[in-house]
């Protein structure tokens, strides 16, 4: 062979000639590549200033997708991946560890890991404690029969079937498609109407005008909560709708999806403009017309990403338009439908392996995790499982498209993004560690309370004063974004630590006396978080009565208060748990006639308010078996009377639970709490003797119902 062809000779020339190129370049190779100046520093103020100065002067950031003048990295969900497998480790071997540490430990501990993977499945020797076991939640039995879990929403207790009848009434109401829509309903494929259903979405589609205008309405003003849906596609709907000046719509063009899609932000618009009282019989009317387009092509035989959107949408609008109780029951089971549909399409999968374009990868990213952000939220309220298991998930998370870079050059997410981040790191796997049938240890609360408090949120979506009033922004939007961000994130700590808070409660008169003491402050501060968050929401932007999970979750917030001063009137947060349940209680005696969430739970909140003071007057509270059966963890049965009855189940002989040793846990980040109850809590942080009544709870794990009894302990209304 030509040695002056000889592939060895030609590389040693090019690696040659790269270093002399290399001596030569006087700018590093990211400030070439985007054509920046450069200092010629090592690393360049350029590279500092734009957070890459790992790579410099050799390196570049290849890996992306630059949208305008903003890189966009890829491969974030990559990132999530490894801190979560590397969290699972960390605890796995914080577990082990305490096990080999504990007087009882035996030679079969180990930890038993593999390839860096724990199993986080309770052991089969860990027996639940015999009062902890017969909590299953609520069941309603009749007409109106209904499940609610034991870690439901606080305002589902309260939910007698009389309720449901009552509630059921309110989301079934009459317009002018009432028969069309009956008769073509998504629920019952197979019926067609498409002659007469085009003549009547014909007549009633708005003028040009007035649709573009609801539809800026909707983007402007809620569009960032429901999502799914871009603005982009919905003027895309508009422009085939309309394609001249003559006005008349040309239905036939569309696919009748992408109609009910555009119905349901028409239903949107209605209730959610701020300069209008909301008008929810045209609402009402749009959601039925978009359920007759949905009705003509089966989503389910003929699934299409506006299907899945126009679904998710109309499950959105039962929870959001204030339909009641059954509204959002009915979400969670329509809402199933989208998730079920995600799957058929594989929008759960990672698409990285198809050739799919950009833009095709990004819409079917977008429409799988709003969809499974709403889907968990719905089961966290509920009580209920999550109809997308996080086991079965491996879809990346859609590229923030709406983030931006501050004046200091630091990278702002967008709401969407958060939420979405949030439900993926922190949401799916409380659900599937905290609220799964074998309960959580107190080891695996305290771990979940971690990971959540250490999830990152942006300094732009950050509120800079919790409790009191924005005003760092007068954009009526980001106001809102970042107070739904601190009730999203108060309310999951709520429902991870609260079955904890109620064995505080119910073994000790002090509950910071309480071995649980860690979880009875975390439950009461944030609580207190969410409370003063909706209060002060509501002076500034009153707005925010329209949308009722916000309320929803101050009552639960509120039943946190009033149960540490019922329970424990001589604990020293009671006073300020007093203070702000009085607050609450007259902020919703003040919107009760406007919000119909909060008129039907209005009478216990009532209730409590009343027993509350006459704990701090008396000291003690005397409490009837129904009400002693409410919240604190036995099953309840509803029967057709609609009258509770608290089932105890027979005990069987069972071999006596191990006696595991009693493990120091980390205090809790009280940086975080109000001002107020940093004071107060801090000293009490201190180590407690542990009582006779919770050594036997001692790592044991504690079912999600234990919550629902012990709210009836303290007087909720109870089922009847």
């Amino acid at each position: 062979m030509d040695p002056n062809t000889s592939p060895w000779l030609h590389d040693a020339e090019l690696e040659a000639e790269a270093q002399s190129q290399s001596r030569r370049a006087t700018t590093c190779a990211e400030c070439r590549r985007l054509k920046l100046r450069c200092d010629k520093k090592v690393p360049c103020a350029t590279c500092a200033k734009r957070g890459c100065a790992s790579i410099c002067p050799d390196g570049t950031l290849h890996k992306g997708q630059v949208i305008g003048k903003r890189l966009v990295l890829t491969d974030a969900r990559h990132l999530y991946d490894k801190i979560d497998t590397m969290r699972q480790r960390v605890a796995a071997l914080e577990s082990a560890i305490a096990a080999l540490q504990s007087p009882s430990a035996s030679s079969s501990s180990s930890l038993s890991l593999h390839d860096g993977q724990a199993t986080s499945a309770p052991s089969k020797n860990e027996d639940t404690d015999a009062e902890l076991a017969q909590m299953f939640g609520t069941l309603a039995v009749g007409p109106s029969s209904f499940f609610i879990g034991p870690s439901a929403s606080a305002d589902f207790f309260i939910f007698t079937t009389d309720k449901a009848k009552a509630s059921m009434a309110l989301t079934i109401w009459k317009s002018p498609w009432g028969s069309a829509y009956y008769a073509g309903n998504f629920n019952t494929p197979g019926v067609r109407m498409r002659d007469q259903g085009s003549n009547l979405v014909r007549d009633a589609m708005p003028s040009e005008q007035i649709a573009r205008i609801l539809v800026d309405t909707y983007f402007t003003n809620i569009g960032w909560m429901v999502g799914a849906i871009y603005r982009d596609d919905v003027d895309r709907i508009l422009d085939t709708l309309f394609p001249d000046s003559s006005g008349v719509p040309r239905i036939e063009a569309l696919h009748v999806h992408d109609l009910a899609v555009l119905f349901m932000v028409f239903a949107f618009a209605c209730i959610f403009d701020p300069d209008r009282e909301p008008n929810m019989t045209s609402a009402r009317n749009m959601y039925d017309l978009a359920l007759i387009c949905i009705s003509y092509d089966d989503v389910t035989m003929h699934p299409t990403l506006h299907g899945i959107c126009a679904v998710h949408l109309v499950s959105t609008f039962l929870n959001l338009s204030d339909s009641g109780h059954t509204g959002q029951c009915r979400a969670y089971c329509i809402h199933g439908l989208a998730a079920q549909m995600c799957k058929t399409l594989g929008l759960h999968r990672d698409d990285s392996h198809w050739k799919l374009d950009v833009k095709e990868r990004q819409r079917r990213r977008q429409v799988m995790w709003d969809i499974t952000t709403y889907d968990a939220s719905c089961a966290l309220v509920l009580g209920r499982p999550p109809n997308i298991s996080p086991r079965h998930i491996d879809a990346r998370l859609p590229i923030d498209i709406a983030a931006f870079s501050d004046e200091e050059g630091l990278w702002q997410h967008s709401y969407g993004s958060w939420i979405n981040s949030f439900t993926s790191v922190c949401v799916l796997k409380a659900l599937e560690d905290a609220f799964s049938a074998h309960g959580a240890s107190h080891d695996t609360v305290m771990r979940l309370d971690r990971m959540i408090r250490e999830h990152p949120v942006t300094e732009a979506l950050r509120m800079s004063e919790p409790g009191s009033q924005d005003s760092t922004s007068s954009d009526r939007v980001l106001i809102l974004q970042r107070a739904c961000i601190m009730v999203n994130y108060q309310m999951l700590l709520i429902y991870v630590h609260r079955g904890f808070f109620a064995v505080a409660a119910t073994t000790r008169t002090d509950m910071l006396e309480s071995k649980y003491k860690d979880s009875a402050i975390a439950t009461f501060r944030a609580a207190m978080h969410v409370t003063t968050t909706v209060r002060t929401l509501y002076m500034q932007l009153p707005f925010c009565e329209r949308i009722p999970w916000l309320w929803s979750s101050a009552f639960s917030a509120s039943v946190i208060l009033a149960s540490m001063v019922i329970r424990s009137p001589t604990c020293p947060l009671s006073e300020t748990g007093w203070k702000e349940l009085c607050l609450v209680v007259e902020l919703f005696e003040s919107v009760a006639s406007k919000l119909r969430i909060v008129a039907t739970i209005m009478p216990s909140l009532r209730k409590l308010h009343q027993k509350a003071s006459a704990s701090r007057n008396t000291r003690s509270v005397s409490l009837d078996d129904a009400e002693l059966a409410f919240i604190y963890g036995r099953t309840c049965l509803v029967g057709k009377n609609g009258r509770a009855t608290t089932m105890k189940r027979t005990e069987t002989a069972r071999p006596s639970p191990p006696t595991h040793g009693v493990h120091a846990i980390r205090p809790l980040d009280v940086s975080l709490s109000l001002e107020q109850l940093q004071r107060e809590i801090q000293p009490l942080l201190d180590a407690q003797p542990v009582p006779a009544n919770e050594a036997a709870i001692d790592g044991q794990h504690l079912h999600a119902g234990h919550w629902s009894e012990f709210m009836r302990s303290i007087g909720l209304e109870g089922m009847g």
